[in-house]
């Protein structure tokens, strides 16, 4: 890791220091003829052109300083095993190493939603999404202009039995509200947000991938006007 630039600074602040003795030296020269407004000018221009550097080179040092604590420190997440990654311009794909849990999980023998177990659930995939987040926004390696004001969100379940289930019975609600609070997509209502389920079967590695696409409501909707043209007359 680099040295930090403290000879850059200390010559910053020497040069401040000069910059000061010359303006009250100007000022007491000249008390009776500096005006209100000429004082105004020269602190503004001291400004300028003083400060300037030394907020350079202390940015410098502060960057050093926040590198140093990550390294020694790095940052603890709950859920380790969730992964970011930009496939392309406006696609992101996150991976968690399991799937959600089926609606009647959450549920009683009466059919009451059992809270406490579905806040589990929501807390487990928040902590998984958000910590893949953290660490490629400390890696630099989140899109800019996140969140996502309309979002297509397509989510594979790889699924370790080649045996049927539904997709509508997983809560895939819980992903959509982790998108949302991960801060990746503004919201999942009607007009924000639009999804799709699929399965696959990979018995050596089951896991889910949840792909966030910028604009996908305008991808849907070109989607739908290409076939809609392909039936046409």
């Amino acid at each position: 890791m680099d040295k930090p630039p403290f000879p850059l600074f200390l010559e910053t602040m020497q040069d401040l220091k000069v910059r000061i003795s010359r303006m009250e030296q100007v000022i007491a020269e000249n008390e009776d003829e500096v005006s209100e407004d000429k004082i105004y000018r020269a602190f503004s221009d001291f400004l300028d052109h003083a400060l300037a550097p030394a907020q350079s080179a202390t940015h410098s040092v502060f960057s050093w300083a926040a590198k140093r604590l990550m390294h020694q420190h790095p940052l603890r997440i709950a859920y380790p095993g969730g992964n970011l990654e930009v496939i392309r311009d406006g696609v992101i794909r996150i991976t968690v190493p399991e799937r959600t849990e089926r609606l009647e999980t959450f549920c009683d023998m009466k059919g009451n939603l059992k809270s406490n177990a579905y806040r589990a659930a929501w807390e487990r995939w928040v902590g998984y999404v958000i910590g893949a987040v953290r660490i490629a926004k400390e890696e630099r390696r989140l899109p800019d202009g996140l969140p996502w004001k309309k979002t297509l969100v397509v989510v594979h379940f790889y699924v370790p039995t080649n045996v049927r289930w539904d997709p509508d019975n997983r809560t895939i609600n819980i992903i959509l509200d982790t998108v949302v609070s991960s801060r990746l997509a503004v919201d999942d209502s009607w007009d924000k947000m639009v999804h799709m389920v699929q399965g696959f079967y990979d018995p050596e590695n089951p896991r889910t991938e949840i792909y966030v696409i910028r604009d996908g409501l305008a991808v849907g909707e070109a989607f739908l006007c290409s076939l809609t043209a392909a039936v046409e007359p």
